[in-house]
């Protein structure tokens, strides 16, 4: 559901009006609904303006006699139209603004694009808003679209409207630089409402929820969630109960559910909110659960995510040696013994070697152990021949297999030095890069499989 619901993490409340779909999802790739009762948005920036260097507090009176002052063209800085270089200096802009006829006595809001620096606003005499902090605590605005609120009292049916801009600026360009777009919604993209603006292709963010209905079938199971990506700021229910938040957007997080499941057969409703919310990004970020998210049952006795790491400490033509380090958790409330074995086999399935050995957990605890196994004569990973290897890491309790993890791993040596820079299995290699992100154009930034192999198919 895309917007902010009181009590969504409720697992009463029901959902059967919520949209269904499949992960991944990113809603900021999809058309926005039809804009109802906008408040009307005036673009007062383009044409002729009157300038006059230096700060006077009486120069946003709406009588004074400005006829004196400079004629500008913006949007422009004022180096350019007035050659005015210093830093740390103040200047005033005034005009007289067109107000529709037909927005007689509405608010509407007055739009002034981008200021460098620092603004402060008056209309006809009165201050409707300001961007950015002068002295002494003095804070740049200069990126920031200025979108100010005019109220139906503020605007004259009997005269001009003058509007009057102080503007200071710190150091570099200066002035009202830039125009703006007209506020504009077509299919995803709404030059007002997106808070990233062009950084992020005018696309929208804000708040979502996702919920998820599912029963577990075997009783005494450990039951995680595992997020491959939200973006961002996700927090995250499980039949009501707060488990946490995630504020990154790009790395994978987890959580148990098992303390807060219901018995086996019974509903549970996992629910998730995501915020993507103010200037986050300087490209195209998504929102929502963008990547693919897994539902892990183990026995208690287990590999928890993230528990199996592998590294090749000593490498040569003639042999490696495969470190393999295993982290396993006993979520039960009594000991127990565990046998940890691990196998290597290489690329075409055919078996390598073996390491094994007993493990003895006390209840809750989690202990990592490391198995070596020896690899003859190994093929080593390179760009050319990316051969792989595969462990197989099994844990048994009481003679039963009730846990195994498979991860694959590439055997080579890197080092670098100034003479001959990066070096792969004693090779010097030239590293190439590119500024890829990680959307998929107009599929938005959601992880769909094909679509990432594919444009790593185009890197290589």
């Amino acid at each position: 559901m895309r917007g902010d619901i009181d009590n969504a993490h409720d697992p009463t409340l029901d959902d059967s009006s919520w949209r269904v779909l499949d992960l991944p999802h990113d809603w900021s790739i999809e058309d926005l609904p039809p804009v109802e009762d906008r408040m009307p948005e005036l673009q007062a920036v383009k044409g002729l303006w009157r300038f006059h260097k230096g700060d006077n507090a009486e120069w946003k009176a709406p009588g004074l006699d400005d006829s004196e002052w400079q004629q500008v063209v913006l949007p422009n800085t004022w180096e350019r139209h007035s050659d005015y270089t210093e830093n740390n200096v103040y200047g005033w802009f005034r005009r007289t603004i067109e107000i529709p006829k037909e927005w007689k006595g509405k608010d509407f809001i007055l739009y002034l694009g981008r200021i460098d620096d620092v603004d402060e606003v008056w209309l006809n005499g009165q201050r409707i808003g300001g961007t950015g902090s002068f002295g002494p605590n003095y804070q740049t605005a200069w990126d920031i679209e200025r979108r100010y609120l005019v109220p139906a009292s503020v605007v004259r049916d009997d005269g001009p409207n003058v509007l009057a801009v102080r503007v200071f600026d710190g150091q570099g360009d200066g002035g009202i630089y830039d125009a703006g777009l007209e506020a504009v919604r077509v299919g995803p993209f709404d030059t007002r409402e997106s808070q990233g603006g062009l950084f992020t292709g005018f696309t929208v963010g804000g708040i979502g929820w996702y919920r998820k209905h599912f029963a577990v079938q075997q009783p005494n199971n450990q039951v995680s969630v595992l997020f491959d990506g939200v973006y961002m700021n996700a927090e995250v229910w499980i039949n009501g109960h707060r488990l946490g938040e995630h504020p990154h957007g790009y790395t994978s997080f987890n959580f148990d559910l098992s303390p807060y499941l219901n018995p086996p057969g019974q509903d549970n409703v996992l629910a998730v909110r995501v915020r993507n919310e103010g200037r986050n990004s300087r490209w195209y970020s998504g929102s929502g659960i963008y990547r693919p998210v897994w539902l892990v049952t183990t026995h208690p006795v287990h590999i928890p995510i993230g528990g199996l790491f592998i590294t090749t400490p000593e490498v040569s033509e003639e042999k490696a040696l495969v470190k393999v380090s295993i982290e396993v958790c006993n979520a039960m409330d009594r000991s127990t013994r565990a046998l940890i074995r691990v196998h290597v086999l290489d690329s075409d399935g055919r078996y390598i070697g073996s390491s094994q050995g007993p493990l003895h957990l006390v209840g809750g605890e989690s202990r990592t152990v490391e198995r070596y196994v020896e690899v003859r004569r190994p093929k080593r990973w390179s760009p050319d021949s990316p051969e792989l290897y595969s462990a197989h890491v099994d844990v048994f309790v009481e003679g039963k297999q009730v846990d195994g993890v498979c991860t694959n791993f590439g055997i080579r040596t890197i080092d670098f030095d100034a003479e001959n820079g990066f070096r792969l299995n004693g090779k010097t290699v030239l590293l190439k890069g590119a500024n890829l992100h990680h959307d998929n154009g107009p599929l938005g930034a959601m992880a769909i499989d094909r679509a990432e192999e594919r444009r790593v198919e185009l890197l290589k």
